[in-house]
């Protein structure tokens, strides 16, 4: 019987192949990525204010309207020395109900703070047209938005 034997440089080819793809990859989704801004968002049924917009002082707000006593009472002065934050309405209609938006990232593009929101769920056992509405909440440190000036969904 005949014993074969497995060349040892093949194998450390294979290796050395694997880790510059693995590395490459790596490289590639942390490019794609590096414009994404840490966020932390809340969702709340119903419309916060007349628009979207960055609130930057406990003042601004204040002046927002419609917003309620619970939510004003979250932040402070403190929090505003560093972060910022936005407030975004989205309605978007399908078909169907039990449709909910997610916020599944935040990112920085020239000047403008882009939402990616997803929105999934309900059922089609209906065709009508239904519209899932809210606001998000989301607090942002103002170094990671300076220089935005607007607040767009990726959707619209």
């Amino acid at each position: 019987m005949e014993k074969k034997t497995v060349d040892s440089r093949k194998i450390v080819d294979a290796i050395a192949i694997f880790l510059v793809f693995a590395i490459f990859i790596g490289v590639v989704i942390t490019n794609a990525f590096s414009n994404r801004v840490p966020t932390k968002a809340y969702s709340y049924s119903g419309k916060i204010g007349t628009g979207n917009m960055i609130v930057n002082s406990l003042d601004e707000l204040n002046e927002v309207g419609n917003i309620s006593d619970d939510i004003i009472s979250k932040y402070d002065e403190k929090f505003f020395k560093k972060k910022s934050l936005v407030i975004y309405y989205y309605s978007y209609g399908y078909t169907g109900f039990g449709q909910k938006a997610a916020l599944d990232g935040v990112y920085k593009e020239d000047g403008v703070l882009l939402l990616d929101i997803v929105c999934y769920g309900g059922n089609n056992f209906a065709q009508v047209i239904n519209y899932t509405t809210g606001t998000f909440l989301i607090e942002v440190k103002k170094s990671d938005i300076k220089g935005v000036t607007s607040v767009k969904a990726l959707r619209d």
